[in-house]
């Protein structure tokens, strides 16, 4: 249960800090795009280079919109 609500919050978080949902030609899955994942702790490989290495671990509860979060839980 609290995964599923730390899960649930991020994708909140996500959305907000996107501004909204993004279209659908950009992101079908109903979420924010792919920059905004970035900002908020993505795997980014170039990042994880510069000593980001907690991008190993933030992606596990990361989606890339509502529908992929609904087929996870």
């Amino acid at each position: 249960i609290l995964v599923t609500v730390v899960d649930v919050c991020l994708l909140i978080f996500e959305i907000v800090t996107n501004g909204g949902f993004e279209a659908f030609t950009t992101n079908p899955w109903f979420g924010p795009s792919a920059d905004t994942l970035i900002v908020v702790g993505a795997k980014y490989v170039p990042r994880i280079r510069q000593g980001e290495w907690w991008r190993f671990v933030t992606p596990v509860f990361f989606h890339v919109g509502v529908i992929h979060l609904i087929m996870n839980l």
